[in-house]
């Protein structure tokens, strides 16, 4: 993954990734004072991770071992997990998988029951909304801190939760004419 400065329009840093980096779908969220960003790995990787990037000093801060590849890490001020679904052709599908957002470990695996895709956290981060999809045919309410399942909302083929509450870092490319004059 590039940082980019986008006033000099040049390259500042490269920071390691992992195998297949997805960082489109990433989280940012402050712990202990810094802005980390976790980013995601398609695919079959010998080695599965979710980065973990210090976004003020633009230094990998951890690669994080995880069961499979993944696609969608959710994260909140409020909660203390970042969440991330498996990406996988076996029963790891149904998996999503918690990192602590302090010590940067995976401590806990909760299985939702259909295919786990783009787990959200509610707007106020008490609630984490995971989608059950392909045989699950619903959405799982978990409360963020202890982790129960406190819900479920029956609903036919749910394909990833989107909420408007979820932090942002916008990138912005450079336009047509922007691109000749950068020549």
């Amino acid at each position: 993954v590039a940082a980019i400065d986008l006033k000099e329009r040049k390259v500042i840093k490269k920071l390691e990734a992992g195998c297949v980096p997805h960082v489109g779908g990433g989280s940012a969220v402050v712990v202990d004072g810094r802005t980390l960003g976790f980013g995601t790995n398609f695919g079959d990787c010998d080695k599965t991770v979710v980065s973990v990037w210090d976004l003020d000093k633009m230094e990998v801060v951890k690669q994080v071992p995880v069961s499979g590849g993944t696609e969608s890490p959710a994260a909140h001020e409020n909660a203390p997990y970042v969440a991330v679904d498996i990406i996988s052709k076996d029963r790891r599908a149904r998996t999503i998988q918690l990192i602590d957002k302090k010590s940067l470990e995976v401590v806990k695996t909760l299985d939702v029951g259909g295919h786990a895709y783009f787990p959200e956290y509610s707007t106020d981060g008490k609630f984490l909304y995971v989608s059950a999809g392909y045989s699950g045919d619903e959405v799982v309410v978990y409360d963020s801190n202890s982790l129960e399942k406190i819900a479920t909302v029956p609903m036919e083929s749910p394909a990833g939760i989107f909420a408007h509450g979820r932090v942002k870092y916008m990138t912005r490319g450079l336009s047509p004419d922007e691109m000749k004059g950068a020549k």
